[in-house]
This record gives C-alpha cells, sequence and structure tokens, in this order.
C-alpha cells in the first residue's frame, strides 16, 4: 500500500517533467523561429528591409517636340514642380495641419489631402504641375513627408494656332487629341528615377547609396505644316466668324498639290490646347477630316476629269439648257433661276450649270453605268486618306457595285456632287490629283522625325497612291478651272499677277431624310499657278447665318484672301505684272479666255471706287446713276453673261438713305429670291420652303437699303429636283 507521500511525490515529479518539456519545446520553437529567419529567409527580409529603406522618387521623361517644317516650334515640353507624399513618414498628429495647409496652397479638398497623407502607402501624388510661386512657398515650409519632384508640362507657344492639328496631352504627358495622340508613341520617352536610402524617420541615411536613372527623352516631329501659311488661314476664319457671314463652323485645308505635305488645316470653332479643359469638348472635333458634307459644286471637278479622260466631251461641245434636265418622270433643275441657253462644255463649267454636267455625266455612264463610279473611287472618295490624324471619317459613297437596281436620280445628283459625302481633306486630296497631272497623292502631316539630339532618325517621303487621269487631261482640267475664275462664278477668286484655278459650291446640307431649304454649305476649291499647281486650297463654310449663302460669294473672296498672302510668301513670282494686265499687249490668261464673254462681276455694296476698279479689271464699262457713296444695285445682274466693253449701270445711293422698289417674287424659289434681295441691298428673311406664295412687304413697296423682305415658301412640285451650284 501506497503511503501518502509517495503519490505526492510522484504527482511533483509529473509536473517537474511536463514544465520541462514545455519549456524545451518552446525554446526549441525559438530556435527553429532564429533558424528559419537568420537562414532560410534571410535573403527575402533583407530586401524587404531594404525595400523599407529605400524610396523612389520618379523622374517623368521629357516629351518630344513639335516643329513646324521651318523648325518653328508649336509644341513643346517645359520643366514644371509637382507635390508628393511620403504617408508612412507623416505621424497621425502631424497628418491634419499638414492637409490643411496643402488644400489652401494648391486648392483642393481638405479632406481628399488627408485621405491620402494617411493611406499608410510609399508614394502618394498631392498636387501635379504647379506654379513656380506655389513650388516656392511649398519648399519653404519644409513639412514632414512632403516633397517635389521635377516633372514636364506641355506647353505650346502660340496659343490656339493649329489646335486641331496639334491636340493635346493629359496629367500624366499621355497624347489625348491630334497629332499629339496620334505620334504618341514617338514623342514619348521612358521615365527615370531617383532612389535614396532613409531611415525610420523619414531622413536621409548620410553616406547611403544614392542612384539616379536618367530618363529617356521622347523623339521630336518635325511638321509640313507653316506657321505662317497656318496664320493666313485662322485670321481669315476669325474674320469671316465673327462678321455678318456669322457661320456655324468653317474650315480651310492647304496642300502642297505635288507631294500631299499639308501647308495648313484651320477649323473653326477652335481652342486653346495650353488650357483645353475650359472649353466644351466639342470644339476639339477636328471637322475637317471627321465630319463629311455633300460638297456640290466643287466636286464638279471630279466629272470634268472623268468626261475629258473617257473622251465623251471637249472642250467646244456644244449644249443647251432649258433651266433643268428631266430623269424619268423628275426634273433637276440649274441653281440659276434663268436658263443658260447654248453653252459650250467651258461655259458648262464656268456657269456651274446643273442640266450640262448631268449631260455630260451621261456620256461617261453611256456604255458602263458604273463607270464615273469607278472614277470617284479612284480619286479616293468614300476611303480614308491615311493623314497621321485621329478621328478620320471615311466620308459616304454608296457601293453601286452592289446594288441590282441603280436609281438614276442618284446617280444623275452624283455627277453635280451630291448623294455621296467627302471630308475636306479628302475633297483637296481628290482635285490635288486632278490637277498635278493626275496622280492620287497620299497626304500626310509629318516630315521628319528626330531624336532628342536633333538628329534626323526618319524622312517621311511623298508617297503616290495612284495615277488616275493622264498628264494631258490633268493640263486641259486646269485650263478649264483656271476660266471658271476668270469668267465664271469663281471670279471672286482672282488674284491680281497670278493664274488660279478653281471651283465654287453650294450644297443644301441632308438632314434627317432630305434636304434642308435653310442649312447649306458653302465653299470655294481653287488651285495656282494655274498652269503648273504648287498648292490646292480649300474653304468650307458651315450653314452661313445669313444671305447670300453662295460659295462663289462668300468661300471664294477668303481663299483670294488667303493665297495672295500664301504665293508671295513661298516665293512664287506673278506671272504677269499690273501694268501689263492694264496694257494691250497683255499675255494674261485672263484677257485670253474672255475674247466672248464675260461674267459680270457683284458690286452691289461696294464704293465707287472699288466696283469701279473692279469692272475695269473684267474689261466692262460703267455708268454712275444717282448719287451716294455706296452701290445700291447694278444693271446686269451679277454673273449675266454679257461681251466684253459692254456697260454695266450702277445705281449709286447714301448709306440708309436710297430706296428700292420691292419686285414681285412669288413663283420664284429661295436661292432666286435671295440673289434678288442681294441685289437690292434687302434683307431677306425666308420661311418655309419651296417656290414663294407670298411677301411682305407687297410688290411695288418702296424700301430702304437694309431693311427686312420677308417671303413665304410652300413646298415645289415634287416632280422638280432644286439643286445649288455657285
Amino acid at each position: 500500500m501506497k503511503t501518502k507521500s509517495s503519490v505526492m511525490s510522484k504527482f511533483f515529479r509529473t509536473r517537474i517533467l511536463l514544465v520541462f518539456v514545455a519549456f524545451f519545446l518552446l525554446f526549441a520553437m525559438v530556435v527553429l523561429r532564429l533558424f528559419y529567419l537568420q537562414v532560410v529567409s534571410a535573403d527575402e527580409l533583407e530586401s524587404k528591409a531594404k525595400q523599407q529603406q529605400m524610396r523612389e522618387v520618379p523622374v517623368e521623361a521629357e516629351r518630344g517636340t513639335i516643329f513646324d517644317r521651318n523648325g518653328n516650334i508649336l509644341g513643346a515640353s517645359i520643366s514644371v514642380d509637382s507635390v508628393y507624399a511620403s504617408p508612412t513618414e507623416i505621424s497621425a498628429e502631424e497628418a491634419p495641419e499638414i492637409a490643411k495647409t496643402l488644400a489652401e496652397l494648391l486648392n483642393l479638398e481638405e479632406d481628399a489631402v488627408y485621405e491620402k497623407l494617411t493611406s499608410g502607402r510609399a508614394y502618394e501624388w498631392i498636387g501635379r504641375k504647379i506654379d513656380e510661386d506655389t513650388a516656392t512657398k511649398i519648399r519653404e515650409l519644409d513639412l514632414p513627408g512632403i516633397g517635389l519632384t521635377t516633372e514636364t508640362k506641355r506647353s505650346y507657344p502660340n496659343g490656339n494656332l493649329a489646335s486641331h492639328i496639334l491636340g493635346f496631352v493629359g496629367v500624366d504627358n499621355q497624347g489625348l487629341e491630334g497629332i499629339e495622340a496620334m505620334m504618341d508613341d514617338t514623342l514619348t520617352g521612358s521615365d527615370g528615377y531617383i532612389l535614396a536610402q532613409y531611415d525610420s524617420h523619414g531622413q536621409e541615411i548620410t553616406g547611403s547609396n544614392r542612384s539616379y536613372v536618367d530618363p529617356e527623352n521622347g523623339d521630336s516631329i518635325v511638321l509640313t505644316i507653316d506657321e505662317n501659311i497656318q496664320y493666313f488661314c485662322e485670321r481669315e476664319l476669325d474674320q469671316l466668324m465673327n462678321g455678318t457671314v456669322n457661320p456655324k463652323g468653317a474650315a480651310i485645308v492647304m496642300m502642297e498639290a505635288k507631294t500631299g505635305e499639308l501647308l495648313a488645316l484651320a477649323v473653326r470653332p477652335d481652342y486653346d490646347p495650353n488650357a483645353y479643359g475650359d472649353y466644351d469638348s466639342s470644339t476639339w472635333r477636328n471637322t475637317a477630316i471627321s465630319d463629311f458634307y455633300e460638297p456640290g459644286s466643287t466636286a464638279k471637278i471630279l466629272t470634268i476629269s472623268a468626261a475629258l479622260e473617257e473622251g465623251v466631251v471637249s472642250e467646244e461641245d456644244q449644249f443647251y439648257d432649258p433651266g433643268y434636265i428631266s430623269i424619268g418622270n423628275l426634273k433637276i433643275k440649274c441653281w440659276s433661276s434663268t436658263p443658260h441657253g447654248s453653252q459650250s462644255f467651258v461655259e458648262v463649267a464656268e456657269n456651274s450649270c446643273n442640266p450640262g454636267f448631268v449631260e455630260v455625266g451621261q456620256r461617261i455612264d453611256e456604255d458602263d453605268n458604273e463607270t464615273f463610279y469607278r472614277y470617284l473611287k479612284a480619286f479616293g472618295i468614300g476611303q480614308e486618306t491615311g493623314l497621321e490624324l485621329p478621328g478620320e471619317s471615311n466620308g459616304s459613297l454608296r457601293d453601286l457595285s452592289s446594288q441590282d437596281e441603280i436609281n438614276p436620280i442618284d446617280v444623275a445628283n452624283m455627277y453635280i456632287g451630291q448623294g455621296y459625302g467627302v471630308t475636306p481633306i479628302q475633297l483637296v486630296t481628290a482635285v490635288s490629283a486632278a490637277v498635278n497631272g493626275g496622280t492620287l497623292m497620299e497626304p500626310h502631316l509629318v516630315k521628319e522625325i528626330r531624336d532628342s539630339n536633333g538628329n534626323v532618325k526618319e524622312t517621311v517621303a511623298p508617297k503616290e497612291i495612284r495615277r488616275v487621269i493622264s498628264e494631258e487631261t490633268s493640263s486641259r482640267v486646269c485650263s478649264i478651272l483656271e476660266s471658271v475664275v476668270a469668267n465664271g462664278t469663281g471670279n471672286k477668286a482672282y488674284i491680281e499677277g497670278y493664274r488660279v484655278g478653281g471651283k465654287t459650291g453650294t450644297a443644301q446640307k441632308f438632314i434627317d431624310g432630305a434636304y434642308s431649304k435653310s442649312k447649306y454649305v458653302a465653299s470655294f476649291i481653287g488651285f495656282a499657278p494655274a498652269d503648273d499647281p504648287e498648292i490646292v486650297c480649300l474653304v468650307v463654310i458651315d450653314e452661313p447665318g445669313s444671305y447670300p449663302i453662295y460659295g462663289g460669294t462668300i468661300a471664294a473672296p477668303v481663299f483670294q484672301k488667303v493665297v495672295s498672302d500664301t504665293l508671295p510668301y513661298l516665293g512664287v513670282e506673278p506671272q504677269i505684272s499690273s501694268e501689263e494686265e492694264n496694257d494691250g499687249d497683255t499675255t494674261s490668261i485672263k484677257e485670253e479666255l474672255e475674247t466672248k464673254t464675260i461674267a459680270v462681276p457683284s458690286v452691289t455694296g461696294l464704293s465707287q471706287e472699288e466696283a469701279e476698279k473692279i469692272l475695269n479689271e473684267s474689261g466692262l464699262t460703267l455708268r454712275i446713276s444717282g448719287e451716294g457713296d455706296i452701290v445700291s444695285s447694278q444693271v446686269p445682274a451679277p454673273l449675266t453673261k454679257v461681251a466684253k466693253g459692254d456697260e454695266v449701270i450702277l445705281t449709286m445711293g447714301d448709306d440708309g438713305a436710297d430706296t428700292v422698289t420691292i419686285p414681285n417674287l412669288k413663283g420664284k424659289g429661295i436661292l432666286a429670291c435671295s440673289e434678288i434681295a442681294e441685289a437690292l441691298g434687302l434683307v431677306f428673311v425666308p420661311e418655309g420652303s419651296g417656290i414663294a406664295v407670298s411677301q411682305q412687304p407687297e410688290a411695288g413697296t418702296e424700301l430702304k437699303r437694309g431693311e427686312v423682305i420677308k417671303v413665304v415658301f410652300e413646298n415645289q412640285d415634287e416632280t422638280e429636283i432644286e439643286t445649288l451650284s455657285p
């Protein structure tokens, strides 16, 4: 029998053993843990410790510079300071005060700043690309855990100039619009960084390793754009937008005819890329490449080219215009309220006669009804041009080859520039092919790519796409279009001393499945010198806000101003002096083409001196009637064909004092009424569409120039299609 003492002794021994085992196991675990930390995980832990001690501050690469063709800077990067925080170095007690201070200096929400300061992350951006004064204040405060680093900010020294070409970049220097977006990979470099070692209090460890990895700057781009020519174009667009025309928008595109290099591309409305966020995003849209419209009579250049190349017409062929042409049971009317009657093919072009062009188109498609359609495709209609800008549209060209039955009206409309849509860049490219010798060139904006040291890495050569017409045909096209400026609807594009060719256009906008009777696109496309084209220039005016709305009236003068500045700037010598034009032995093509008839220029609203100069230059005489300083009306009316030397009667009147007698406008179309109102110096206010059914004031009423005449229109006969042209 065990005694009580032996039982107790065994119990204590057991407890001592258990305690010993527990201590042994604990010691073993400690030893194993130390072995794991110091041997197994030593490298990993050492790396983590270094990561906690090392701080990497990024150093942004400099974005490449954008130059114009002459080396002028259009877009560049400048150094600015940005504010960052190291939240792990900011104590909970310090964070509220630092957040308040930074929020006030940087105009930020205090709560948002505090959230970043207490995020626990190693690195947080607080303010990006701040101004110099603010950076100096923050630097002087020496706030714990707050530092400044150098970044680059994009600067466009010319403000709004070429904004739709250049585009802009975001806060991280990523291209968002324009050439900045399209060439982002080329312009963007590789960021560098600064790596330094810090202690647990956030202080850089003296004598520790400090490394700096250089950023690799982006390549620079040399554009084909000429800064000065771009200015000429934008200057005229600003005057247009702020003047009496008051359009919804406008664009000018100028291209080297033989190379496809763009010299200018200007769009209104525009914006300042330095502060793009201050503008409505709609102003960023580059309508010269993204928006398409029915070109109207400017595209008759393509009809002329196809007809001459196919050999179905010659310059001397005769046509008769009764004011319309019948297509089945429908009639396509001419733009003019007065039929042109008998005319040659050259005069068809001069008059921009719709029935004449439809007849020419029918000759082209006589043996194959897809011939003209194939010419449109060959000229690049309905296809992207490949220009180095984002958002380019294909335009609109229905695939006739896929249609079982082709509507003859649709085809007839195509002969006069309706029924398909072009972008301005498409039309400039196509017309360049028509006048440069017949070769379609790919338009381009980038001329060279240079590295950060200025060395040329790549040169972009002109690219031929295809031959469309022969050199002989192209030369004949140039001659005919020169006659359009000398004698026809394009007379307001004439530039003294230079041979100029071109074509006017006024097209109704196609809206909600129908042609609008109140919204138009007025345009003019021209080239110079006409005998050896160097430049092609298109002016497009979207929805003129007041009458007149003709391309020949409002777009051609813009072309004239831009190109008359551009030609001397490019060193193109005048082909004939003003003295030679005034003597009897001139070789000017203008007078050579005026041997038979002359289109009377519009001089209404001009001073007597200005009107006399224009009429004399056109080879016409004049007779003055009435008193005053301004021409209130003229006989014959503008664009009327008369013989050289014929007399034009000008009625003069004092501003706001002379009166005119209102004619009967009932039965006339909206365009004819606007033409008459313009000639009388009245403000024309149409209501409805179709033909005039009433007017206010009534016919026979005396009105002062500048007063309003209201005309009510009702839908016209459905068997007639009214079209525009000049």
